[in-house]
């Protein structure tokens, strides 16, 4: 399944518009990976204490041409097995390089 296709991922595990994030917690974090992972960009802007997401240079991004630091995302949907909500995981590129275990679940 693709990131995009979230109007079926919502009404297959029946949810949507509810903001519900999963954020990595101290110990053993214990998902299911419902779709490739989207890469995006971000820019940090200490003004507002807020991230701006990159629409990249070449499409006019204001923060690409103030020379902003990016930050580059990986967006993707997850079950949470802690409660078995679907939700959206942002995490740093940097967590990709981690060796996961394939699990299959039934």
């Amino acid at each position: 399944m693709k990131f995009n296709q979230y109007q079926e991922v919502a009404k297959q595990y029946g949810v949507g518009g509810g903001g519900d994030w999963f954020n990595l917690k101290e110990g053993e974090n214990r998902v299911r990976l419902l779709n490739e992972f989207e890469i995006y960009g971000e820019h940090w802007n200490p003004a507002t204490k807020k991230y701006i997401t990159c629409i990249g240079k070449e499409n006019g991004c204001k923060p690409c041409a103030a020379k902003m630091p990016i930050t580059v995302r990986a967006l993707g949907w997850v079950i949470d097995r802690s409660d078995g909500k679907v939700k959206l995981f942002k995490m740093p590129v940097s967590y990709t390089h981690l060796t996961l275990p394939t699990i299959y679940s039934v």
